[in-house]
């Protein structure tokens, strides 16, 4: 079950990831 939820964060994490950088960028555009 671990290895699963790792396995699942590998890719939905790297996405979330890009996207909460991208979403930060952004931010500091607008600011």
């Amino acid at each position: 079950m671990i290895t699963h939820y790792n396995q699942n964060w590998g890719k939905s994490g790297v996405i979330a990831l890009h996207q909460k950088l991208k979403a930060t960028s952004n931010f500091l555009l607008m600011a």
